[in-house]
């Protein structure tokens, strides 16, 4: 999370648990991320419904917590520490997010995520890179 955008979620997550202090729940963080990232400009989308799909049939959804810009994805935890479940959650979503529409600036290499944990006295953020392109 080295470009611009990085910059903006980390201070924007740093404001928000200065806020707020750790050890609160999810929903909480994310509705105050949301709120700080759409206050600095962004497009913040809130638990986007991911269809999955076997063999092409669909078998259910995944919700991020938040995408932003349509090109960073992430995933909040307030706990004690980041595990690479956490990472391996955050990859899926990563890899079953629809390819960006024809004329759409993003693209789909380009995709990051991270794990933002606010669950201790210090704020933790790991970028995630996307997985290798799926085959449906």
């Amino acid at each position: 999370m080295d470009t611009e955008l990085g910059t903006i979620v980390r201070n924007a997550v740093s404001d928000v648990h200065a806020a707020l202090g750790g050890g609160l729940g999810e929903p909480l963080y994310q509705n105050a991320l949301a709120i700080a990232l759409r206050q600095r400009g962004r497009v913040v989308e809130t638990e986007v419904v991911v269809p999955i799909a076997y063999k092409g049939v669909y078998v259910g959804f995944v919700r991020p917590d938040l995408v932003v810009d349509r090109e960073l994805v992430l995933e909040l935890k307030a706990t004690t520490k980041i595990v690479e479940a956490h990472v391996v959650q955050t990859r899926a979503y990563l890899r079953w997010l629809p390819p960006p529409p024809p004329g759409h600036e993003r693209l789909a290499s380009v995709l990051r995520g991270a794990v933002v944990n606010f669950g201790r006295d210090v704020v933790e953020v790991l970028p995630v890179e996307a997985p290798p392109t799926r085959v449906d």
